[in-house]
């Protein structure tokens, strides 16, 4: 089981490491933008994650506890920092109206408030009773596991936003003519999206069904495909654009330079100043000096 528990850890570290590219791509071409903060957050969350679950499975009784209690409240914040990354990509990708502005902050409310719920409920869970810091769990560690309603209400609300976000990009694809870039991109955020689903399905089938010996290994899966499918719509973008690059100086630049519809942020709107010259007026004023000499105009 350690062994699996191992390979997990190494998806862990692939998804890290993704986001920290994304990170330093993004930095790079000057296009930080909310999805990317939240990333960031995932990414911080999900160093949280790989460690505090070594500390908890190779640590003394003590330091075993510790590592629970931050194992277990920071798994969650990777999940639905990925969710609010993908719904901001999708705000990005889309034409930015007021509507959708509105949209994607109402969304993001309601994601904050059932992450918030559930990580009340399971604070109330572990605090009120600590007679499980002397049980031995699955791992022959503190483990005191929640209640099946609890994780009955952790599937819906996972099915429920990850839905919300499997919907949006296929409401963009089916309503709104979009171009072929942002076509592929959209469909890029709905296969992420049905990845997440997927394995937040399994891990919460695992936990309802007392499949003990899963469970920490579909915990490790969903981490690690989270911040992996996080990160796969600017690894797309970066793809493209070298594929652009590479196929010949026949590819227009100007279709892969603003490819993820974002403004710089080192850039600034200037107003151009336009001078008028009244070049009729300019010629008769000369034709008068000079007697019917040819007009001579000079660049300064």
């Amino acid at each position: 089981m350690v062994t699996i528990r191992v390979v997990g850890s190494v998806l862990q570290s692939i998804g890290i490491l993704l986001s920290l590219f994304r990170l330093w791509f993004r930095l790079q071409i000057q296009r930080l933008w909310w999805e990317d903060a939240w990333a960031f957050i995932a990414c911080i969350c999900s160093i949280t994650v790989l460690a505090s679950e070594w500390v908890y499975l190779k640590g003394d009784w003590g330091v075993s506890v510790v590592g629970f209690w931050v194992y277990s409240m920071s798994f969650n914040s990777v999940v639905w920092a990925v969710r609010m990354s993908i719904l901001y990509s999708v705000a990005r990708i889309a034409h930015p109206t007021q509507y959708m502005r509105r949209m994607v902050t109402a969304l993001s409310v309601l994601f904050t408030l059932m992450f918030l719920a559930f990580t009340a409920m399971k604070l109330w869970w572990f605090i009120h009773d600590l007679s499980w810091l002397k049980r031995t769990g699955f791992y022959t560690r503190p483990s005191p596991g929640l209640p099946r309603s609890m994780y009955i209400y952790e599937l819906c609300t996972d099915c429920l936003s990850d839905a919300i976000l499997i919907f949006l990009p296929v409401r963009l694809l089916w309503r709104v003519n979009l171009p072929e870039k942002q076509r592929r991109m959209i469909i890029a955020i709905f296969f992420s999206s049905i990845i997440v689903t997927m394995v937040s399905i399994f891990r919460a089938v695992s936990q309802i069904m007392d499949l003990l010996s899963l469970v920490g290994v579909a915990t490790d899966i969903q981490t690690a495909f989270a911040t992996i499918t996080c990160n796969l719509l600017v690894i797309a973008t970066l793809v493209y654009r070298l594929s652009r690059r590479l196929s010949g100086p026949d590819v227009p630049e100007s279709d892969s330079e603003d490819d993820d519809y974002t403004r710089p942020f080192g850039t600034r709107i200037t107003t151009q100043v336009l001078t008028t010259i009244d070049f009729h007026t300019l010629y008769c004023s000369q034709a008068g000096n000079q007697q019917g000499a040819p007009l001579n105009l000079s660049h300064q």
